[in-house]
């Protein structure tokens, strides 16, 4: 299923918000504390994509609704993802005046007066424009008695490439430093030059919370909200599939995204349909991966792509020497690459302790990648019994060869050579996973 929070309503993303209650009441308490101050805090979520940020957003946007201590005092300010008219900073407090005219109740001002004033600087841009449409924001904030919230999705992108002069970038900052008008909550996938580089506007400006994955328990949660809302809790059978949780887990690394994304695989269906499932997920997956891929600064693509033909395990040593980078350059990026969730320390009885090992967060992007661009190096197969050895154990594989054969003799009895076709291609791919699985038994 498709998973997309900025067109959830309401309900649905309450119903399905876990795991993340302790930072939701953090960032709450964050805005109360900013009610009235002369000074703000402003704050960046980062994470990789599909890991909740926008999510957050909505939630902290619909819970300003519901608490009447935060709706009398705060208009939330909804920036979606893709800002596309906007080249400066001119351009994107227009984009937000907008956004507050479209879909905020203003009670206490005549949007008209407003609309025409704006429409007249918009018609005749100058030096003093900028600090024009800043002070109707002001004005609007002050006879409203209430100030912004400005949820901003891929804040990275607007601060290094919307606002590209310096002297707008240290006037936006300006602003958020001395007004207390507006306070500003964004997300991005990473650390941005624009707040990690001592020389920019905004080094140091913002408090930045890294989201983390869900581990087994709130994979469980997230999948038990998913069936309730969609009332389908009797179809996928969690209780019945509680090995399948890990099996989420270790393929999903934890990714909200990705996890609803294989929720359906979870009802009980023949093998083939499961597999030609999972075949269309990962085509589906595609963009998402070429973004998480096109996110990583140059470096830490070379990284990536390099332990992914090292089938998705390595160590900075390892990785070091195959590319004859100085370690320690290897070493920092690896760093960089965990905080941002791609990879994990490997835990393993077969690592050696005099080497740390680390290992690509969700298998799902192992099995995607290596299909993709190792395809001529591997079959299909391949990605097909690696996942199988992922989401079934070696006795439920047994179990369906037995089942299968029994159904394959009966379909050939009948004269039905199709259905038992399929009986016997199943068989075939099973017995191959269960090899592989025997092999790696018998090697611990």
């Amino acid at each position: 299923m498709l998973y997309n929070p900025a067109q959830m309503d309401k309900e649905e993303l309450y119903d399905t918000f876990v795991a993340r209650e302790k930072l939701l009441n953090e960032l709450l308490e964050t805005i109360e504390d900013n009610t009235g101050k002369k000074s703000i805090q402003h704050i960046i979520l980062l994470g990789a994509r599909g890991i909740g940020k926008t999510h957050m957003l909505r939630m902290v946007e619909n819970k300003i609704f519901d608490m009447p201590q935060l709706q009398n005092k705060w208009i939330p300010v909804n920036v979606p993802e893709e800002q596309y008219g906007v080249f400066g900073l001119m351009d994107f407090f227009e984009y937000m005046l907008k956004i507050i005219f479209h879909s905020s109740k203003l009670e206490k001002v005549d949007k008209n007066t407003y609309l025409k004033e704006s429409e007249e600087i918009e018609q005749n841009k100058n030096k003093a424009s900028l600090d024009k449409i800043v002070s109707i924001l002001k004005d609007i904030s002050q006879k409203e008695n209430k100030q912004f919230l400005l949820l901003i999705d891929n804040i990275d992108k607007i601060l290094a490439e919307k606002i590209t002069e310096e002297k707008e970038l240290e006037y936006f900052r300006s602003i958020l430093m001395t007004e207390n008008f507006l306070m500003v909550i964004g997300t991005s996938t990473s650390i941005f030059e624009e707040i990690a580089l001592y020389d920019k506007a905004f080094f140091r400006f913002f408090k930045t919370i890294h989201l983390q994955n869900l581990n087994d328990k709130e994979v469980e949660e997230l999948l038990l909200k998913r069936a309730k809302f969609d009332k389908i809790i009797d179809k996928i059978k969690l209780d019945e599939n509680k090995n399948k949780i890990k099996a989420i887990t270790d393929l999903t690394g934890g990714y909200p995204r990705l996890i609803l994304m294989l929720y359906e695989i979870l009802e009980d269906k023949p093998l083939l349909d499961v597999l030609k499932t999972f075949n269309k997920l990962l085509d589906n997956l595609t963009p998402y991966y070429k973004h998480r891929m096109d996110d990583l600064a140059p470096q830490q693509q070379k990284i990536v792509d390099t332990i992914m033909f090292s089938d998705g395990v390595a160590s900075p040593t390892d990785i070091a020497n195959i590319l004859g980078w100085k370690p320690t350059t290897v070493t920092s990026q690896f760093k960089r690459l965990k905080d941002l969730n791609i990879l994990k320390i490997k835990e393993s009885q077969e690592i050696s302790k005099k080497k740390a090992f680390y290992e690509i967060s969700d298998r799902l992007f192992v099995i995607w990648y290596q299909m993709r661009y190792m395809g001529v190096i591997r079959r299909r197969i391949e990605y097909i019994v690696t996942f199988l050895k992922i989401w079934y154990d070696l006795e439920e594989l047994k179990d369906k060869i037995s089942i299968y054969s029994s159904q394959y003799q009966q379909n050939y009895s009948m004269g039905n050579f199709s259905g038992s076709y399929s009986y016997a291609r199943s068989i075939s791919i099973i017995s191959c996973a269960i090899r592989n699985n025997c092999k790696r038994e018998n090697n611990f």
